[in-house]
Order: C-alpha cells, then sequence, then structure tokens
C-alpha cells in the first residue's frame, strides 16, 4: 500500500489510483482495435526487436489456440535461430551484412531507400525478409484464425519495399494487412482500453 505524503495533497489521490501494467506492443495493438472492435488479428511491432500481441475483439489474448504463451513470439524459434533474431533491426542489418551490402554507418532506412531506387541487392534483403515473415506468421495465422495483420514500429515504415513478398507469402490466408506508422497514439488509447 502506497502512503501519500500529507505535504504534497496531490500524492494523495494515488493511493487510491488504478493501476495498471501492460507491454507497449499489447497496448499499441489494443489501441489499434478501436479501428477494428470485432476482428481477430495478430500484430506486429518491429523495430530493434519484434513486439507481438494477437487481439480478438477488442481483447488481448495471452493464452488459447494458436497463441503462444503470453502472445510473445519474440523468443519463438525460426529455422536456427528466434524470431526476434531475424525481423528486428539487428536481422535486417544482419542480412544486408551476409550478402556483403551493409556499408559502415547505414541504418534500416538507408537500405530502404536504396531499395526504393531500384538497387536490386538491397531489394533482395526486403524481399527475404517479407517472405520469411509470411512463413513464420503461417502457423499463427492458422491456428489463431486471424483475420488481420497490422504492423508497426520504425521497420513498418519501410513496409513498401517488403510489401509484395509479405503479400505473396500470406495469399492463401486473404489476410487484410493495416500499417501504422502512428504507434504513440495508439499505445494511448490502448492504455484508455485498459481502464475501459
Amino acid at each position: 500500500m502506497l502512503e501519500a505524503n500529507n505535504d504534497q495533497p496531490w500524492a494523495a489521490a494515488l493511493v487510491h489510483a488504478p493501476i495498471r501494467f501492460e507491454n507497449d506492443a499489447k497496448l499499441f495493438a489494443l489501441g489499434i482495435s478501436t479501428l477494428f472492435p470485432q476482428e481477430r488479428f495478430i500484430s506486429l511491432t518491429l523495430g530493434t526487436g519484434l513486439g507481438s500481441a494477437f487481439i480478438d475483439q477488442g481483447k488481448i489474448r495471452i493464452e488459447g489456440e494458436g497463441v503462444p504463451r503470453n502472445g510473445e513470439l519474440y523468443d519463438k524459434p525460426y529455422r536456427h535461430t528466434m524470431i526476434d533474431e531475424v525481423f528486428s533491426r539487428p536481422g535486417i542489418l544482419h542480412a544486408a551484412q551476409e550478402r556483403g551490402f551493409w556499408i559502415e554507418g547505414m541504418d534500416v532506412k538507408e537500405l530502404a531507400d536504396l531499395a526504393r531506387q531500384g538497387n536490386l541487392a538491397y531489394q533482395q534483403v526486403f524481399e527475404e525478409f517479407g517472405s520469411c515473415l509470411a512463413e513464420m506468421l503461417d502457423p499463427y495465422i492458422v491456428g489463431f484464425g486471424a483475420q488481420r495483420l497490422v504492423l508497426g514500429g520504425q521497420i513498418a515504415k519501410s513496409f513498401d519495399v517488403f510489401r509484395p513478398a509479405l503479400e505473396q507469402g500470406l495469399l492463401p490466408h486473404h489476410l487484410s494487412i493495416y500499417t501504422s506508422e502512428h504507434v504513440i497514439e495508439n499505445t494511448f488509447k490502448g492504455i484508455d482500453q485498459l481502464f475501459s
């Protein structure tokens, strides 16, 4: 139990204030759920790591059919490593470096800009990223019965360069894809949903 400092009247209200904690990727997804309140979807935040959430009609699912423990994908196996190590900023930079396409100081934004300019080598990096993302998601989409995939985070700003490969890989699922660059705004909407 918190003890209010009598010298600080503002603190007295905090003693009885409802306090809840939640992962930022899940809050982002919860915020997005206000746009799709009747849908079942998987949400990913792609950035320095991979955040995930499984949403069913505006509710966070942390267990059940097709849902990994706590709705978290980052630590699940993918090929010979973990999901987080492939579908993140370090994963994309490593893929470019492995192919000899990475130059000191380059980040995902620079790689994406070169791909947009028609550089085939960098286009291949993002094509593989999109194809692998579809492959990784396949069992979760099927198991969860997702109707939509939501993407947010810094890497989602490069969606245009991996979109064709991702869409091709997801074609059998007839899945809608929604991207949002407004991660903070949607996260705050998610916080509001927690207290609704």
